[in-house]
């Protein structure tokens, strides 16, 4: 078993969080024994996601709550998180139920003395063409700019040494600039694939023009300034 603290950001995730909540809390029992928290992030939201967190961390003495009076956006979210997590293993997961929590369960088994970081990729990835097309574009520009680096496509699960070794500042990027400046720090990675599903409800909250100039600045910037 392993001590684990899990991230699950949060906006507007009225129809998923509840039950995504729930199936997490269901496999850290598992892997974790009673050694594990879940640290939901409500990020600005504006529809029933509060009171559902709420409600969640009222049954549950696990699930704790930091929230954004105003969105602030992935980065952000997972920086507060990291940063209050307790345990040893730090993970995130996304409350938009397209991966199954099951995949905390294999990125868990993955881990030998041998490892650091888990990265997962999709065995077949249930997004709209216009994502992948997205997607594609921002690994070639990152490769591009700074090299090899390990393959990330869904969650991840990290030692919290990691975060004492490495400052990450990106809020579109975060997920990125963490992997390549572990990976650059010499720390030892391990891929494994994992199942995406459909999203289960509520919209996209990346596949936008604001979000797409956001990305491709910011990484523009992290290059420059290191």
């Amino acid at each position: 078993m392993i001590d684990l603290s899990v991230i699950i950001p949060a906006y507007n995730e009225e129809k998923t969080l509840g039950e995504v909540a729930e199936s997490v809390n269901a496999v850290l029992q598992t892997i974790s024994g009673s050694a594990y928290e879940i640290i939901i992030i409500n990020d600005g939201s504006t529809d029933e996601t509060p009171k559902i967190a709420d409600r969640l961390s009222k049954k549950n003495t696990h699930v704790t709550i930091i929230t954004h009076t105003l969105k602030q956006g992935i980065g952000k979210c997972l920086a507060d998180g990291f940063r209050q997590a307790r345990y040893r293993w730090i993970s995130f997961f996304p409350a938009d139920g397209q991966i199954e929590p099951a995949a905390l369960g294999q990125c868990a088994k993955a881990l030998d003395d041998s490892v650091d970081f888990v990265t997962t990729v999709y065995h077949q990835r249930n997004t709209s063409l216009f994502r992948k097309i997205m997607s594609a574009g921002v690994r070639l520009l990152l490769r591009l700019l700074f090299g090899k680096f390990p393959t990330l496509e869904g969650i991840y699960l990290f030692h919290r040494k990691i975060l004492d070794k490495i400052c990450v500042n990106s809020r579109f990027v975060f997920n990125f600039e963490l992997v390549i400046k572990a990976y650059q720090q010499g720390f030892r990675f391990k891929k494994i694939s994992i199942v995406n599903l459909p999203r289960a409800g509520g919209k996209s909250k990346v596949a936008n023009l604001k979000t797409i100039w956001g990305t491709f600045k910011e990484i523009i910037c992290w290059k420059i300034n290191g």
